[in-house]
């Protein structure tokens, strides 16, 4: 008889420890979309980069990509209804731009609805919070990532950075997505915040990818502010730290198997190891936190 009742009891404990472990594994889960223009592909692509870092937490992650920012919806809205059409410039009412911009729209809306997303972080393009009434652009953008996103996912605003010092400025920017977040309730990434800091703090690390020394002997003369493996690291460190809510001190610093394959006009893909100097990466990743925490503290004194 007390062997019976051992024998259950056993049995009641692997139970309870199995559904506990399996319930632990469920609630770890984490599917992460990012949307928007080259900033989220340069430099080792960041939803690979996020996957990577949000494995090393604990969580199985799932990641991609795909296209698609406001200016493209926007428009989209525009040649359906023919509300606007006097807004936009000659080279935008093309036949070449208005099936660029239903491939864009199509294209992003067919991955929005593709996986049971947590997480669906979007990011402009770099020149959109300076093209006159950008904020308001947005409305259809926004509108059909609401009205297509899973039921449970949450809409996250990433801040960019300034592509083009001698036209952009980060207050611009700041208030462009602080205003995207505040107007639609939606969650705020302040990559854009870091850059600052550590263009600001440490121009010794290469954030850019025309700061690279690889960049710099195979195009010389040429400057491009696409972030380097550098820069994708610290973007989505600030990424993990917003939609964790942890601080991404002490994530790990080499990344097997990503490296910035990115090719565009403004240069070739480096071929450079996501492998970030360990005093580096935690700077990079102090600097993550820090302006996460600071946007959380202001926040909080509303």
């Amino acid at each position: 008889m007390k062997k019976h009742i051992i024998s259950v009891m056993v049995i009641f404990v692997c139970v309870i420890l199995f559904c506990g472990t399996a319930l632990g594994q469920t609630a770890k889960e984490l599917k992460v979309l990012t949307i928007g223009a080259s900033f989220w592909s340069a430099g080792g692509a960041s939803f690979q980069v996020i996957k990577a870092l949000l494995e090393s937490q604990g969580y199985k992650a799932e990641t991609e990509s795909a296209r698609g920012g406001p200016n493209a919806f926007h428009r989209m809205k525009i040649f359906q209804t023919g509300v606007g059409l006097e807004t936009l410039k000659s080279g935008e009412v093309t036949d070449k731009s208005k099936k660029q911009a239903q491939v864009d729209v199509e294209s992003c809306l067919k991955d929005l609805k593709a996986k049971d997303w947590d997480f669906v972080c979007f990011m402009a393009h770099s020149s959109e919070p300076f093209q006159g009434n950008a904020l308001d652009k947005t409305d259809a953008y926004i509108e059909e990532l609401k009205k297509n996103k899973p039921a449970k996912s949450k809409l996250v605003a990433t801040m960019t950075w300034v592509k083009e010092p001698q036209k952009q400025d980060y207050e611009t920017i700041r208030k462009y997505y602080k205003g995207i977040a505040e107007k639609y309730g939606i969650l705020f990434a302040p990559s854009g915040d870091a850059f600052e800091i550590v263009e600001k703090d440490r121009p010794d690390i290469p954030i850019f990818r025309s700061d690279m020394e690889a960049f710099k002997t195979k195009n010389p003369g040429k400057t491009d502010r696409h972030p380097s493996i550098y820069g994708q690291y610290l973007n989505s460190c600030v990424v993990v730290a917003t939609i964790t809510g942890a601080s991404p001190v002490g994530l790990p610093c080499k990344l097997d198997g990503i490296v910035d394959t990115f090719d565009d006009k403004e240069g070739d893909g480096l071929k450079s190891p996501m492998d970030i100097p360990p005093d580096i990466a935690k700077y990079l990743q102090e600097t993550a936190w820090k302006v996460v925490q600071a946007l959380k503290s202001a926040e909080e004194k509303k």
